[in-house]
């Protein structure tokens, strides 16, 4: 069997490391943190975002780096939060068409801007029943170089629905309230943290990652 390479990984959010050590470990790849400043996500979409971070932090460690960008997409708010999830209560935003009109830093540490976007989101879902409930998490995560050329991205997808009131207490961001088609109508928040990671959006990202890996052995 071919063995799988080193992979450096950039991202500052405990949650995220927790998933990627315990999915990338089941996977086979020894992986690095990365200890950098993020770069600013100034691309409109999770692609852009991802190809910019994973670029930005393999230059900075000179070896291969995986970098994501995901969001929580709920059709019925225009796509809302999608790409700004994690600054989403610091946000004005156009709830039709899921433009962002204005953006102001709060400052608030990690966990309190996580507990305002999900009070921000049930706010504005408030009013909506039944299918206007629906949401799925989505990732882009990307494989760069050392030279920070983009050797190839992968997006996954989860599915289900948001919940009027938040249930759980694992997880990260907006699991509390996300209830998964494969999770048996559990929240992510809810279930045992090995099986989210067997249904996650990111797992699905990443055996695809993996996947290209091993059809291009050269790439170290």
């Amino acid at each position: 069997m071919t063995s799988l390479p080193r992979l450096h990984l950039g991202t500052g959010n405990p949650g995220k490391l927790r998933e990627y050590q315990a999915i990338l470990g089941e996977l086979g790849h020894e992986f690095l943190p990365l200890s950098a400043p993020e770069p600013e996500e100034t691309a409109p979409d999770l692609d852009g975002n991802a190809r910019l971070k994973a670029s930005f932090y393999a230059r900075h460690a000179g070896a291969l780096t995986l970098a994501e960008d995901a969001g929580l997409v709920v059709p019925s708010l225009g796509g809302l939060p999608g790409v700004i999830s994690a600054r989403f209560s610091d946000c004005e935003v156009d709830t039709s068409t899921g433009r962002v009109l204005s953006y102001r830093a709060s400052g608030r540490p990690r966990e309190a801007l996580d507990e305002a976007n999900r009070h921000r989101l049930l706010q504005l879902l408030s009013a909506h029943e039944g299918d206007a409930r629906r949401a799925s998490f989505q990732v882009v995560i990307a494989l760069a170089a050392p030279d920070g050329a983009i050797l190839f991205t992968a997006r996954g997808e989860a599915h289900g629905r948001i919940l009027r009131e938040p249930r759980g207490l694992g997880g990260f961001g907006y699991d509390a309230l996300f209830s998964g088609d494969e999770t048996d109508g559990l929240t992510f928040a809810e279930v045992d943290p090995a099986r989210k990671n067997a249904v996650s959006h990111r797992r699905k990202a990443l055996e695809l990652i993996r996947r290209w890996m091993r059809e291009h052995p050269q790439v170290r």
